[in-house]
């Protein structure tokens, strides 16, 4: 379904007036256009906190996966800032955890002559 232009040179669609349909994200953020070429209205945009024009379900799905905490990263605590990865032990408690075998161990038969 294509937009007719109005009277005045404009798109009028669903009561406001656009004067392109098919844009980029901060001309639909600012009214300039009705939908990006990706087809996201004004609705389905946002900023988030670093002030990028952003899909809204997008950033809802990727604020749900937690991928720092999946890849080992925790929250140092409350009222503490960063993060702290915890995951690859150190060498020396993979050493420990192993179990080392003993020498000449009685699981060896040994044969008598």
């Amino acid at each position: 379904m294509g937009h007719k232009k109005g009277a005045d040179g404009a798109y009028n669609i669903s009561g406001h007036s656009y004067s392109v349909v098919r844009g980029s994200r901060p001309q639909v953020m600012h009214g300039t256009a009705y939908k990006t070429v990706g087809g996201l209205t004004k609705s389905s945009l946002m900023y988030n906190k670093y002030g990028r024009i952003v899909s809204r379900r997008k950033h809802a799905t990727a604020k749900r996966e937690n991928r720092l905490k999946k890849a080992g990263w925790v929250p140092i605590g409350k009222g503490k800032f960063g993060s702290v990865f915890v995951g690859d032990k150190s060498k020396s408690s993979k050493k420990s955890s192993k179990g080392r075998t003993r020498r000449g161990s009685p699981r060896k038969s040994r044969r008598s002559h």
